[in-house]
C-alpha cells in the first residue's frame, strides 16, 4: 500500500506527513524500507515520486505487500486522472490537506525569504510571485474536486482546532484503532517546538540541508495570520484571480516562471 500525502505548497503537507508517520511507527507498521529508486528526491526524501514519474512509481509501490508513505504536491490533471483509476483499490490511500488561501500565501512569503535570506516586503512577494502561487494553488484544488472528491480532505485550521478528531480521522482512512492517548502522543510529537527541535537535531529533513535555516520554516501556523498583511487591492486581486478573471500575459508569466522554471531547474 502507498500513502499519498498530497496537498498545495504551504497548506500543511509536511505536518500531515509527520502525523501519518508517527501513527505508523505507534502501530509498529514498518514503511519506506525498501526506497533507493531513482526518482526519489534528492532534496527531501519523503517525496517518493512526482508529477514527473507518477505512473512509473505508483505501479512499482503497488507489486508487493511493503507499506510506502510519501509527501507530494501534484500539480497536473494527468496526475490526478491517473491516481482516479487506483483510489477505489486497497493499496492506495490519498490524504489531502487544504490551507486558508490567505494565509497560505503568507506561510510561502516567510519561506521565500528564509529560504533566499533577502529581506522582500509582502506587498513585493504578492506583485512577483503571491497572486501567481494563488493561481496555482486554487488549480491544485480545483483537481482535487474535479478527479478525487471522496478523497479525506484534512483543513489546516481544523487540525488545529480539534487535532484529535481530525487525526482519528485519519486513522479510520487507513484502517487503524487509535486511542486518545495514542493521538496525544503524536500531537506531542507533531507539535511546532518539537519538529523545530528535530531539525536542529538533524533527525528529520524537510526543505534545507541547513539545519538553522530548516528549522524556521517550521513556523508558528497562526491561522487568520492574513489579516495582518494582506491591503484590500490585494484581496479584490485574490478574488478575481479566484473567479478566473486572468489576463493573457497573467497566464503567460505563470507559465514561464513556474511551470518551465520547475520544469527545467526541477525547482
Amino acid at each position: 500500500m502507498i500513502i499519498i500525502c498530497n496537498g498545495a505548497f504551504k497548506s500543511g503537507s509536511t505536518w500531515l506527513y509527520l502525523i501519518v508517520e508517527e501513527l505508523l511507527k505507534l502501530k509498529k507498521i514498518p514503511f519506506n524500507e525498501k526506497t533507493n529508486e531513482t526518482w526519489i528526491s534528492e532534496k527531501n526524501k519523503s517525496f517518493l515520486f512526482n508529477d514527473s514519474n507518477i505512473v512509473n512509481a505508483i505501479n512499482h509501490y503497488q507489486k508487493g505487500n511493503e507499506v510506502y508513505l510519501s509527501k507530494v504536491h501534484l500539480l497536473e490533471k494527468n496526475s490526478y486522472k491517473f491516481l482516479k483509476d487506483r483510489v477505489n483499490g486497497r493499496n492506495v490511500k490519498v490524504l489531502f490537506t487544504s490551507r486558508n488561501l490567505g494565509d497560505a500565501l503568507v506561510s510561502h512569503y516567510h519561506h521565500v525569504v528564509t529560504q533566499t535570506e533577502k529581506k522582500m516586503s509582502f506587498n513585493k512577494y504578492y506583485k512577483l510571485i503571491g497572486r501567481y502561487k494563488a493561481y496555482e494553488i486554487i488549480k491544485f484544488n480545483k483537481n482535487r474536486v474535479n478527479y478525487l472528491p471522496g478523497t479525506l480532505q484534512i483543513k489546516f485550521e481544523d487540525l488545529k482546532s480539534n487535532f484529535n478528531v481530525q487525526v482519528n480521522n485519519i486513522a479510520n482512512e487507513l484502517g487503524l484503532q487509535i486511542s486518545d492517548a495514542d493521538i496525544n502522543l503524536i500531537k506531542e510529537k507533531t507539535s511546532i517546538d518539537n519538529l523545530k527541535d528535530k531539525v536542529k537535531k538533524g533527525e528529520i529533513s524537510q526543505y534545507s540541508k541547513n539545519s538553522e535555516k530548516a528549522s524556521k520554516l517550521f513556523r508558528k501556523g497562526e491561522v487568520g495570520e492574513s489579516r495582518k498583511f494582506f491591503q484590500d487591492k490585494q484581496k479584490d486581486d485574490l478574488n478575481k484571480i479566484a473567479k478566473g478573471e486572468m489576463g493573457f500575459f497573467f497566464k503567460l508569466y505563470y507559465f514561464i516562471f513556474f511551470v518551465l522554471r520547475r520544469n527545467f531547474y526541477k525547482i
